[in-house]
């Protein structure tokens, strides 16, 4: 069992003992802390059980993947291709727009301080999304196919280049 006294009279710091003060904060915080865990693990449907029992499936999805099947080459040869066509534009047009936020989020050039900060704010939301979000916004927006993806592309990497161009730290 916890026994404080036994704690309070064996513990010091430098050759000064601990206060019950500063060991009641310190297993408070302990308490609190596994208190956030227990709440968050019950929220989110935590179990080590279902994780087990997933097992099987996991080995018959990498038994399916290994060996890799060279079968499959010839229908990734159009997609890499829109791979690469997406990644192309995306890039361009990030470069294009991030010219204008990076020289307004440049602190020793922009013009005014309210034009720096809209600058600033614009990248770090751009860049703090995923694209995988973006994504999901654009395809809700234009549909399914390749154009969602470079706009993604484009606006997350429109904040991730203007944070380059305009020297933001």
């Amino acid at each position: 069992m916890f026994n404080l006294d036994y704690l309070l009279s064996r513990t010091a710091v430098s050759g000064t003992a601990v206060s019950r003060a500063a060991i009641f904060k310190k297993l408070l915080l302990v308490v609190l802390g596994a208190g956030i865990y227990s709440w968050s693990a019950v929220g989110t449907d935590l179990s080590f059980s279902e994780l087990i029992k997933g097992i099987p499936h996991m080995a018959d999805i990498i038994s399916r993947m290994l060996p890799p099947s060279i079968a499959v080459l010839p229908h990734l040869v159009e997609p890499t291709i829109e791979t690469l066509q997406i990644s192309i534009w995306g890039t361009t047009l990030a470069i294009i727009l991030a010219i204008p936020f990076s020289l307004m989020s440049a602190k020793n050039i922009s013009p005014h301080p309210l034009l720096y900060r809209f600058g600033r704010f614009i990248l770090n939301i751009t860049r703090s999304i995923s694209e995988l979000i973006w994504a999901l916004v654009f395809v809700a927006a234009v549909g399914l196919g390749p154009f969602p993806g470079v706009l993604a592309l484009t606006f997350h990497s429109m904040g991730m280049l203007g944070q380059i161009f305009g020297g933001c730290h």
